[in-house]
């Protein structure tokens, strides 16, 4: 039987074609900030025909699932039925990354981290909200907890949860199935209300992967300063493709320009792009 290596990073793709770019840069990062065990990639049949068709593959090597994916909600859902498509073991340590990430240094030491407990470390907003945002945040919950409860969140100051990137191992099935039982389509911020929810009763995670991680991605490539930590998250706008993609590759100009491997790939993701508008048209925001 085929053994893979302890650690793995984990994404979840589809509904619109173009976040495919997003991914793929994401993608470029880990390669050349030398992550080289285990990646998966759960997608929808279109987005995993245009992941095959990208020469990106060639640098990159990872796994796909195909998941259903009609939308963004979905899409985003898909993240918390990564048990449904994958079977791992107790050895592996497991890291979701939203596709508008980008790895700017080694991320080894995130995954020494994990163990055989059922914790969840994740990391919160305050960096973005001035400190401000907590569970009660309409992005965050506030629209699920009842009165009781978010009470109980003010009075004890319960930060708020970003769910685009935490750590954990194959003891959170449980945790990730109620998620899915929760959700549901037209909740404000997609599935990260129902991420905080389920955490708040369970009491299960911890905030560990802020050490690791930044979520002022927008903020760094305008200002091009290069953080302390080797996650950045280019936080906030879902659906706002085009912003995304102009801020991440301007970032990765900053931090990558002088791998002569870069800019082979960053010509392929704009030769990409072409495609993709000849096939779908212009990107609309």
């Amino acid at each position: 039987m085929k053994r893979f290596k302890d650690n793995v990073i984990y994404f979840s793709g589809g509904g619109n074609p173009y976040y495919s770019l997003l991914l793929e840069l994401c993608l470029i990062s880990v390669y050349l900030t030398k992550f080289s065990q285990r990646i998966i990639v759960l997608a929808d049949q279109l987005f995993i025909s245009i992941l095959n068709n990208s020469p990106i593959k060639n640098f990159v090597k990872f796994e796909v699932k195909l998941v259903d994916s009609n939308d963004g909600y979905h899409s985003a859902l898909n993240k918390f039925s990564i048990f449904n498509h994958v079977n791992f073991t107790m050895n592996e340590r497991i890291l979701y990354l939203d596709s508008d990430i980008i790895l700017i240094d080694s991320i080894e030491k995130i995954f020494e981290m994990n163990n055989s407990s059922s914790e969840i470390f994740v990391s919160n907003d305050s960096e973005i909200s001035d400190g401000t945002l907590l569970m009660d945040s309409p992005h965050h919950g506030g629209l699920l907890f009842n009165d009781e409860q978010l009470r109980d969140i003010k009075k004890n100051k319960m930060k708020s949860i970003n769910s685009g990137a935490f750590l954990f191992s194959v003891n959170s099935k449980d945790t990730f199935s109620r998620i899915l039982n929760i959700s549901s389509p037209g909740n404000i911020c997609l599935e990260q209300p129902f991420f905080n929810y389920i955490l708040y009763h369970e009491k299960n995670y911890k905030f560990h992967l802020q050490n690791y991680i930044t979520h002022s991605g927008y903020k760094l490539s305008e200002k091009k300063e290069r953080p302390q930590k080797p996650i950045v998250h280019f936080c906030g706008g879902p659906g706002k493709f085009r912003y995304k993609f102009i801020s991440m590759v301007n970032y990765m100009d900053l931090i990558f320009s002088s791998f002569t491997e870069y800019l082979e790939m960053r010509s392929i993701i704009f030769n990409n792009f072409n495609e993709l508008k000849k096939e779908f048209g212009e990107i609309e925001e």
